[in-house]
């Protein structure tokens, strides 16, 4: 029988600016020698979240949320223990959007019970 040393993250995670908990952030724990062996887990209504049996070596911690920057850290894990990441702050991510122009016609006939009235102003009208 072999034992391995198994140790447990957990940790955290705010919103940089109101210091409120982010409910729901998509932490993942991805092994840095082979990144198919990832582990994901939302946080809960406090914003933490916690990673359990998880075995010696090096991982890379990410943390998503929609309209926030990603955070990423890397760990190694030596020994059999409790690690406790210092609370994570996300920033909002801001992108500036090119001029949105919106556009809207008239219509040009509207159907009432039995009679249909013509919008003149659009049609175009020749003049001499």
């Amino acid at each position: 029988n072999y034992l391995f040393a198994q140790s447990s993250i957990s940790g955290e995670v705010q919103d940089i600016l109101t210091q409120k908990p982010l409910k729901n952030a998509y932490v993942s724990l991805i092994n840095m020698q082979d990144s198919t062996k990832k582990r994901s887990v939302p946080t809960n209504n406090l914003g933490k979240f916690k990673f359990s049996s998880v075995l010696k070596g090096s991982f890379s911690l990410r943390v998503s949320f929609v309209g926030f920057v990603e955070y990423r850290q890397n760990i190694k894990i030596d020994s059999d223990t409790l690690v406790e990441i210092p609370t994570i702050f996300l920033e909002e991510s801001s992108k500036e959007l090119n001029e949105v122009k919106v556009v809207g016609q008239v219509a040009a006939t509207i159907q009432k019970v039995d009679t249909v009235q013509f919008n003149a102003k659009a049609f175009k009208v020749n003049r001499c």
